[in-house]
């Protein structure tokens, strides 16, 4: 879990670096004046917010999702990408939306991180996964900048490709984490299965305070797919 959380939230950031440095320059790319280009900017933030009030609601609405909803969420970020690399520079407008659609990110990484803590048990685990989180998330900040070449302006054909190809990547990373949660509670549901009670007679609290990994608690369910994929 903790390389699979770094390999994430690397590749993830990488946009995220990319567009939080050079957002409001690709937006004056488009042929704006300065002012213009920072009102635009506040349409973005709202989506952003809206994105992630969404992304939240349908969590906690439909539980165990997870990894399912950072697809979703994704999705948009990856036609935004294509659209601001292939759709042609005089459609203002719609290049405008394409950058638009970058933003559910955001809402795609509030779950990642709701996702490891969820899928991580014991004390010392949880703090070294979240140290390579952070980790991941710094890393990716920091490269996604530099693939943004000034002699590449206005369309920044190196920064859009990174994009695409760093949510590709992504999408890669959740659904292998996604089939690997899955076999994984099969596995344990079929251990547990043979017990004395079975599956129903098992006490999920009864190693609550033991501070096991969740590799070491066999009765740690991991709570990021949906039940129909155990």
């Amino acid at each position: 879990m903790p390389s699979t959380a770094r390999t994430d939230a690397s590749a993830g950031n990488i946009p995220n670096g990319g567009i939080s440095n050079f957002g409001t320059i690709i937006i004056k790319g488009f042929g704006f004046s300065t002012l213009v280009t920072t009102l635009m900017q506040i349409p973005y933030g709202t989506f952003i917010a809206l994105s992630i009030l969404t992304c939240v609601y349908l969590n906690n609405k439909f539980v165990n999702k997870r990894c399912l909803f950072i697809l979703i969420f994704l999705c948009p970020n990856i036609a935004g990408a294509f659209g601001l690399r292939f759709v042609p520079l005089d459609q203002k407008v719609g290049r405008y939306i394409c950058y638009l659609l970058t933003g559910p990110y955001n809402a795609a990484f509030v779950i990642i991180l709701s996702l490891q803590t969820a899928n991580t048990a014991g004390h010392t685990k949880k703090v070294v996964t979240n140290a390579v989180l952070f980790l991941g998330y710094c890393t990716g900040n920091i490269a996604g900048p530099f693939f943004y070449k000034t002699d590449q302006s206005p369309t920044y054909s190196l920064g859009i490709w990174s994009m695409i190809v760093s949510h590709l990547l992504e999408v890669c990373t959740i659904i292998t984490l996604w089939l690997l949660l899955s076999n994984e509670n099969r596995r344990r549901d079929r251990i547990q299965s043979a017990e004395p009670g079975g599956l129903e007679g098992r006490d999920l609290d009864a190693t609550a305070f033991g501070d096991l990994t969740d590799r070491e608690n066999l009765k740690y369910v991991v709570p990021a797919i949906p039940t129909v994929w155990r």
